[in-house]
């Protein structure tokens, strides 16, 4: 599970191996839950838990019986990073007749540019007739960000990219 919001309570405790974990009190626009983060998780991300800074948490979601539900984080990241953990797939559309060589190297440029985990699926489009989907290779992954989006787009037009 993803959630995004902020920390309001961090309880800090030493585990009896001596290790650090923490307890912290997640809310979001919904509403609250506990997330727990375990010693190595609280080793990898411990500089970012302050309270009232926007995070995303990806974790497990527990099911305890008393309706009172918890998330085991596996990753945190500032919500302004969040692209990179939340790694959707990157859908390109484009109409077969505005893509030539010139526009394919600036897409190439454009994911060179803004490396990441997303694979990218190449839509070539023949208006009224067909569409082809065309996988990108894994050393063309890409970074989802805004700044992608926004090369991408002023490339190959308004609406040319689809996260899912």
């Amino acid at each position: 599970v993803r959630i995004g919001g902020m920390i309001s309570t961090i309880k800090k405790i030493i585990t009896k191996k001596g290790d650090p974990m923490a307890f912290i009190s997640f809310e979001d626009l919904s509403g609250t839950i506990e997330v727990i983060l375990f010693p190595e998780t609280f080793r990898n991300y411990d500089t970012l838990l302050e309270a009232d800074h926007p995070l995303l948490i990806k974790g497990k979601l527990t099911f305890e019986t008393d309706n009172n539900n918890k998330i085991i984080a596996s990753e945190i990241v500032p919500l302004d990073q969040a692209h990179e953990i939340a790694t959707p797939d990157i859908h390109l559309k484009c109409s077969i007749s505005k893509l030539g060589m010139e526009q394919v190297e600036k897409v190439k440029n454009i994911i060179k540019n803004n490396p990441g985990k997303s694979k990218i699926f190449l839509h070539v489009v023949i208006p009224g007739k067909s569409e082809t989907i065309i996988t990108l290779g894994d050393s063309y992954l890409a970074s989802a960000s805004g700044l992608f989006t926004t090369e991408i787009e002023s490339t190959l037009g308004k609406n040319s990219v689809n996260l899912n």
